[in-house]
Protein backbone atom coordinates (compact mmCIF):
# COMPACT_ATOMS: atom_id res chain seq x y z
CA UNK A 1 0.00 0.00 0.00
CA UNK A 2 1.67 3.45 -1.20
CA UNK A 3 1.64 6.06 0.31
CA UNK A 4 -1.73 8.30 0.47
CA UNK A 5 -3.20 5.51 -0.53
CA UNK A 6 -5.80 3.00 1.90
CA UNK A 7 -6.44 -0.84 1.80
CA UNK A 8 -10.00 -1.44 3.87
CA UNK A 9 -10.82 -5.43 4.48
CA UNK A 10 -14.16 -6.35 4.61
CA UNK A 11 -15.75 -6.46 7.45
CA UNK A 12 -15.38 -10.19 8.97
CA UNK A 13 -12.99 -10.82 5.70
CA UNK A 14 -10.32 -12.59 4.56
CA UNK A 15 -6.84 -11.78 2.73
CA UNK A 16 -4.37 -14.37 1.94
CA UNK A 17 -1.03 -13.07 1.35
CA UNK A 18 1.66 -15.19 -0.79
CA UNK A 19 4.40 -12.79 -1.24
CA UNK A 20 5.52 -9.73 1.28
CA UNK A 21 3.72 -7.22 2.32
CA UNK A 22 4.91 -3.64 2.90
CA UNK A 23 2.60 -0.51 4.20
CA UNK A 24 3.26 3.07 3.67
CA UNK A 25 -0.03 3.94 3.42
CA UNK A 26 -3.42 3.14 5.19
CA UNK A 27 -4.10 -0.48 6.48
CA UNK A 28 -7.90 -1.08 8.04
CA UNK A 29 -8.63 -4.26 9.03
CA UNK A 30 -11.69 -4.05 9.92
CA UNK A 31 -12.66 -7.16 12.00
CA UNK A 32 -11.31 -9.29 9.10
CA UNK A 33 -8.06 -12.27 9.25
CA UNK A 34 -4.68 -11.80 7.43
CA UNK A 35 -3.32 -14.95 6.49
CA UNK A 36 0.21 -15.15 5.39
CA UNK A 37 0.28 -18.42 3.85
CA UNK A 38 2.96 -18.47 0.84
CA UNK A 39 5.53 -20.97 0.29
CA UNK A 40 8.84 -19.06 0.50
CA UNK A 41 10.13 -16.67 3.00
CA UNK A 42 7.67 -13.34 3.29
CA UNK A 43 8.03 -10.32 4.94
CA UNK A 44 6.30 -7.63 6.60
CA UNK A 45 7.62 -3.55 6.90
CA UNK A 46 5.81 -0.55 7.42
CA UNK A 47 3.77 -0.34 10.88
CA UNK A 48 0.59 -2.18 10.84
CA UNK A 49 -2.64 -2.84 12.80
CA UNK A 50 -4.31 -6.57 12.41
CA UNK A 51 -7.54 -7.88 13.76
CA UNK A 52 -6.65 -11.07 13.51
CA UNK A 53 -3.69 -12.27 11.80
CA UNK A 54 -2.33 -15.74 11.48
CA UNK A 55 1.19 -17.06 9.87
CA UNK A 56 0.46 -20.24 8.20
CA UNK A 57 3.79 -20.23 6.01
CA UNK A 58 5.04 -23.30 4.40
CA UNK A 59 8.66 -22.47 4.01
CA UNK A 60 11.87 -23.08 5.62
CA UNK A 61 12.36 -19.45 5.85
CA UNK A 62 10.68 -17.69 8.25
CA UNK A 63 8.25 -14.96 8.18
CA UNK A 64 10.47 -11.79 9.02
CA UNK A 65 8.28 -9.06 10.64
CA UNK A 66 10.58 -6.12 10.42
CA UNK A 67 8.54 -3.54 11.95
CA UNK A 68 6.00 -3.46 15.28
CA UNK A 69 2.96 -4.60 14.35
CA UNK A 70 0.09 -4.76 16.84
CA UNK A 71 -2.82 -7.60 16.19
CA UNK A 72 -5.90 -8.06 18.42
CA UNK A 73 -5.71 -12.14 17.92
CA UNK A 74 -2.23 -13.84 16.42
CA UNK A 75 -2.21 -17.64 15.32
CA UNK A 76 1.38 -19.04 14.28
CA UNK A 77 -0.11 -22.38 13.12
CA UNK A 78 2.61 -23.03 10.52
CA UNK A 79 6.28 -22.43 10.03
CA UNK A 80 8.29 -19.76 11.84
CA UNK A 81 7.31 -15.91 12.55
CA UNK A 82 9.86 -13.50 13.70
CA UNK A 83 8.79 -9.98 15.35
CA UNK A 84 10.69 -7.10 15.76
CA UNK A 85 10.90 -5.33 19.09
CA UNK A 86 7.54 -3.12 19.87
CA UNK A 87 4.94 -5.71 18.70
CA UNK A 88 1.68 -5.48 20.61
CA UNK A 89 -0.48 -8.65 20.49
CA UNK A 90 -4.18 -9.31 21.66
CA UNK A 91 -4.41 -13.61 22.57
CA UNK A 92 -1.51 -15.50 21.11
CA UNK A 93 -1.77 -18.93 19.99
CA UNK A 94 1.13 -21.08 18.46
CA UNK A 95 -0.13 -24.35 17.61
CA UNK A 96 2.08 -27.65 17.24
CA UNK A 97 4.77 -27.66 14.46
CA UNK A 98 4.80 -23.99 14.34
CA UNK A 99 7.25 -21.40 16.08
CA UNK A 100 7.01 -17.61 17.40
CA UNK A 101 10.33 -15.95 17.93
CA UNK A 102 11.33 -12.47 18.65
CA UNK A 103 14.56 -10.77 17.14
CA UNK A 104 17.09 -10.68 19.50
CA UNK A 105 16.97 -8.43 22.37
CA UNK A 106 13.61 -7.13 21.12
CA UNK A 107 10.57 -6.54 23.65
CA UNK A 108 6.58 -7.80 22.57
CA UNK A 109 3.92 -6.97 24.46
CA UNK A 110 1.08 -9.05 25.39
CA UNK A 111 -2.36 -7.96 26.41
CA UNK A 112 -4.11 -11.33 25.71
CA UNK A 113 -3.99 -14.78 26.52
CA UNK A 114 -0.82 -16.95 25.43
CA UNK A 115 -1.15 -20.70 24.48
CA UNK A 116 1.97 -22.25 23.16
CA UNK A 117 1.32 -25.43 21.66
CA UNK A 118 4.55 -25.23 19.24
CA UNK A 119 7.94 -23.30 20.23
CA UNK A 120 8.44 -19.88 21.60
CA UNK A 121 11.94 -18.46 21.17
CA UNK A 122 12.99 -15.14 22.85
CA UNK A 123 16.48 -14.86 21.49
CA UNK A 124 17.19 -12.83 24.68
CA UNK A 125 13.87 -10.53 24.35
CA UNK A 126 11.61 -9.32 26.77
CA UNK A 127 7.90 -10.48 27.25
CA UNK A 128 5.57 -7.94 28.80
CA UNK A 129 2.07 -9.51 29.76
CA UNK A 130 0.32 -5.81 30.00
CA UNK A 131 -3.69 -6.76 30.22
CA UNK A 132 -6.23 -5.08 31.81
CA UNK A 133 -7.91 -8.25 32.29
CA UNK A 134 -6.83 -11.29 33.49
CA UNK A 135 -4.21 -12.80 31.16
CA UNK A 136 -3.84 -16.68 31.21
CA UNK A 137 -0.52 -18.76 30.04
CA UNK A 138 -0.64 -22.32 28.97
CA UNK A 139 1.71 -24.80 27.30
CA UNK A 140 5.75 -24.87 27.89
CA UNK A 141 7.52 -21.86 27.28
CA UNK A 142 10.86 -20.21 28.13
CA UNK A 143 11.16 -16.51 28.08
CA UNK A 144 14.81 -14.33 28.37
CA UNK A 145 12.82 -11.77 30.69
CA UNK A 146 9.26 -12.20 31.52
CA UNK A 147 7.76 -9.12 33.56
CA UNK A 148 4.18 -9.43 34.63
CA UNK A 149 2.70 -5.78 33.94
CA UNK A 150 -1.25 -6.69 34.07
CA UNK A 151 -3.31 -3.60 35.90
CA UNK A 152 -6.26 -5.90 36.23
CA UNK A 153 -7.63 -6.87 39.51
CA UNK A 154 -7.16 -10.52 38.19
CA UNK A 155 -4.46 -12.66 38.24
CA UNK A 156 -1.83 -13.33 35.13
CA UNK A 157 -2.68 -17.28 36.21
CA UNK A 158 0.11 -19.56 34.74
CA UNK A 159 -0.88 -23.52 33.56
CA UNK A 160 1.49 -25.61 32.11
CA UNK A 161 5.56 -25.31 32.14
CA UNK A 162 6.83 -22.09 32.72
CA UNK A 163 10.84 -20.77 32.68
CA UNK A 164 12.36 -17.56 32.89
CA UNK A 165 15.93 -15.79 33.65
CA UNK A 166 14.34 -12.92 34.47
CA UNK A 167 11.18 -12.37 36.12
CA UNK A 168 9.48 -9.13 37.39
CA UNK A 169 5.89 -8.63 38.59
CA UNK A 170 5.68 -5.19 38.25
CA UNK A 171 2.25 -4.58 38.33
CA UNK A 172 -1.28 -6.89 39.30
CA UNK A 173 -0.55 -10.55 40.79
CA UNK A 174 0.86 -13.42 38.82
CA UNK A 175 -0.22 -16.51 39.55
CA UNK A 176 2.26 -19.43 39.18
Amino acid sequence: VLTGATLSLEPGGSLHIHGDWEILGIFIPNDGTVIFDGDEGQSLSGASTFHHLEFANSSANPVNVSSSLAASSLTVSAGEALLSSGSRLGDTTILTGATLALEGGSTLYVSGDWQVQGSFNPNNGTVIFDGVEGQSLSGASTFHNLEFANSSTNPVSVSGSLTASHLTVSAGEALL
